[in-house]
C-alpha cells in the first residue's frame, strides 16, 4: 500500500468517491435511511451487513472523518464523537473497568475533572491526580499494575498549563506502553 503524505492525507484520506460522485463527501443531515425490504433493515441491525440506518449509529459524513481521522493517526479506525466529553467517557470505559485506575493530570476541564473524581469512582475505576509541574518520578511513582491510561490534554482548560509530553511519554514507554495507547493494540 502507498504512503502518502500527512498533506494528501488531510485531502483526500476518508472518502473515495466512484465515478461521477461528488470530489467532496456531501454534508448528510438525515437521522435515518430507507430501506425498502424490512430484511434488509434486519440484516444492518443484526450486524449482518454494512449501511447507514440511523444516524446516532453510523453517518456517511461522520464515517468519512472518521476514516480521515484514522488516516492521519495511522490507526485502523476511528470514531466520532458528539462532543469531547463524550469522546474521554467512551476512551476511559473501554480501556478500564472495575479496580482499575487512571492517572491523571491535575489541571484539566472541569467537567472531565468531575468525571474522574466522582462518576468514574462509581464505576469502581480510581482516578489518581497529579500536578502538572510535578516531577515526572512523582507521576510515575502514582503508576501501579492496575494503571490502564495516563490522562493530560494538550493545552488544560482553563489553566493554559501545558504538560510535560516527552517526560510523560516517557513513563509510558518504560512501562511498556505506546504513549497514545493504554495496551498494546491487538494483532489484526
Amino acid at each position: 500500500m502507498k504512503k502518502y503524505s500527512q498533506e494528501t492525507l488531510c485531502v483526500q484520506a476518508g472518502y473515495h468517491p466512484e465515478t461521477g460522485e461528488s470530489r467532496i463527501p456531501q454534508i448528510c443531515q438525515s437521522t435515518t435511511f430507507f430501506y425498502g425490504e424490512t430484511q434488509k433493515m434486519a440484516d444492518l441491525f443484526d450486524l449482518k451487513s454494512e449501511g447507514f440506518f440511523y444516524s446516532r449509529l453510523a453517518n456517511p459524513t461522520v464515517e468519512a472523518l472518521e476514516k480521515k481521522i484514522a488516516a492521519l493517526e495511522g490507526g485502523v479506525c476511528g470514531i466520532g464523537c458528539a462532543s469531547g466529553m463524550s469522546a474521554v467517557l467512551l476512551t476511559v470505559m473501554t480501556v478500564c473497568g472495575a479496580g482499575d485506575n487512571v492517572v491523571c493530570a491535575s489541571a484539566i476541564y472541569g467537567g472531565t475533572y468531575n468525571l474522574f473524581s466522582v462518576t468514574l469512582p462509581k464505576f469502581g475505576i480510581e482516578c489518581r491526580f497529579f500536578d502538572p509541574d510535578a516531577p515526572i518520578s512523582e507521576v510515575e511513582a502514582l503508576i501501579d499494575g492496575k494503571t490502564k491510561l495516563l490522562f493530560c490534554e494538550s493545552v488544560a482548560n482553563p489553566a493554559i498549563v501545558i504538560p510535560d509530553f516527552e517526560g510523560l511519554a516517557g513513563i509510558c514507554t518504560k512501562h511498556g506502553q505506546h504513549p497514545l495507547h493504554s495496551r498494546p493494540l491487538p494483532p489484526l
